[in-house]
């Protein structure tokens, strides 16, 4: 039985199931789905690598739009090599087709669900991850304390508590509650974490994030402090450590 245009993964499994493998050079019939990550010089420089030694052993899988679902690295490395490139069809393969695959292989990057969510195919999400794209080109902060300090949840932070966020923003989930206050703590973060920059960012930020969430903490006079003994801070492997510390040495009006 051949099977034209159905699902891989289903395909895939089916004992009695032949996916149709076609070749062709007209690379231009080919086109990315809108929101798919764009490709990397340096993975499809490997795969040219790899493929001028054993040609193409996966084919590329494409739509009934011929839309790339998975493979455009593997494409882009067929036309710089002048070389026909093997595809599978598809049909009713989308954006979430893409993303699974890609999970599955060449695991996604935070850019990658960034890019992806922010296309007119997501209107419930598009809003928010425009703001976050906007506030990683204005902060220079990871992408768990951007998460972070957009999602508001600074009290009960722990580093653990990144992979709940993480997921849902890797879900097209995540929602931004304050961009304002955001924004505020952000400039303050990045005032503090400039003064010594060898701590390890997201333990010492979540720390710091944490205590300025106490009634009696001053961003003023902990940065004043930090400025003269900064040099004191150890490194610690955990918030907790890191809050401990700067409670008992640097922040005077601090009370836990």
């Amino acid at each position: 039985e051949l099977v034209f245009g159905t699902d891989i993964a289903k395909a895939s499994k089916s004992r009695n199931t032949t996916l149709v493998i076609e070749t062709t050079m007209e690379y231009d019939i080919f086109s990315p789905i809108q929101g798919n990550r764009k490709v990397a010089n340096s993975h499809r420089d490997k795969l040219i690598e790899s493929m001028q030694k054993l040609g193409q052993i996966d084919p590329i899988v494409v739509n009934e739009n011929y839309e790339v679902v998975d493979g455009n690295h593997r494409l882009s490395a067929c036309r710089e090599l002048g070389i026909a490139v093997m595809y599978i069809i598809s049909k009713g393969a989308t954006l979430e087709h893409v993303k699974m695959m890609n999970t599955l292989n060449k695991g996604w990057k935070f850019e990658n669900y960034l890019h992806m969510y922010r296309q007119d195919a997501y209107p419930d999400s598009k809003s928010h991850y425009d703001k976050v794209s906007d506030f990683r080109q204005k902060y220079d902060l990871s992408d768990n304390i951007t998460l972070l300090l957009l999602s508001g949840g600074l009290k009960d932070a722990k580093a653990h508590s990144f992979f709940a966020l993480r997921q849902q923003f890797n879900d097209g989930k995540f929602q931004v509650t304050s961009l304002e206050k955001a924004e505020k703590t952000a400039t303050k973060l990045e005032e503090v974490i400039r003064i010594n920059k060898e701590v390890k960012q997201q333990h010492y930020a979540v720390a710091v994030l944490k205590l300025s969430t106490l009634p009696k903490f001053s961003w003023e006079i902990f940065k004043e402090k930090m400025e003269k003994y900064s040099h004191r801070l150890p490194h610690c492997s955990k918030v907790e450590d890191f809050c401990k510390y700067i409670i008992n040495r640097f922040v005077c009006r601090c009370s836990v």
